[in-house]
């Protein structure tokens, strides 16, 4: 398998919220009537100002996962702060679960943040995302409980932290 991670193509944006609405929902994290899925919806409002990023297989040219990397010019940007870059909306599809695609993605945001110049990359994730968050602690981010939040009713977010200049 070969993939390629890089900024999705303006056509690719509507799949993009689909993929990580629908791995939200296989998941079982969101209710199907959450409105919150509008916002996972939106790639398109993402890509405003924001990167949103895409693992494809090029064997058969499927698109595995989704990050949006929200550099420190992006209003997308939730707990990052002065010197850190943030990402977002990781969703690894189905078929793309247990490929490594989730990692390859965040390994695209943390290099993203080292040619910034940045000191630091954070994440928010639910404490459900078990699989997301071994891969954040194998990277050697850390948790930041003092940044946990609730964006919307019954839904806690953790908040992780990689220094990147200890890395």
């Amino acid at each position: 398998m070969t993939v390629t991670i890089r900024p999705a193509l303006e056509p690719e944006l509507h799949q993009v919220g689909e993929l990580v609405a629908a791995a939200y929902l296989d998941d079982g994290l969101l209710a199907a009537d959450a409105p919150y899925l509008a916002q996972i919806r939106d790639a398109v409002g993402r890509s405003q100002d924001s990167v949103v990023l895409v693992a494809i297989d090029e064997t058969v040219q499927v698109m595995l996962g989704t990050a949006t990397w929200c550099p420190v010019s992006s209003s997308h940007r939730e707990v990052a702060g002065i010197g850190e870059g943030e990402f977002r909306m990781l969703g690894v599809a189905t078929n793309g679960r247990g490929r490594g695609v989730g990692e390859m993605l965040v390994q695209e945001c943390i290099f993203r943040a080292q040619r910034e110049d940045l000191d630091a990359v954070v994440i928010s994730t639910s404490p459900q995302m078990q699989a997301a968050r071994r891969i954040y602690e194998r990277l050697g981010f850390e948790r930041v409980p003092d940044r946990d939040w609730t964006p919307v009713p019954n839904f806690p977010l953790w908040a992780y932290r990689l220094d990147l200049q200890r890395s």
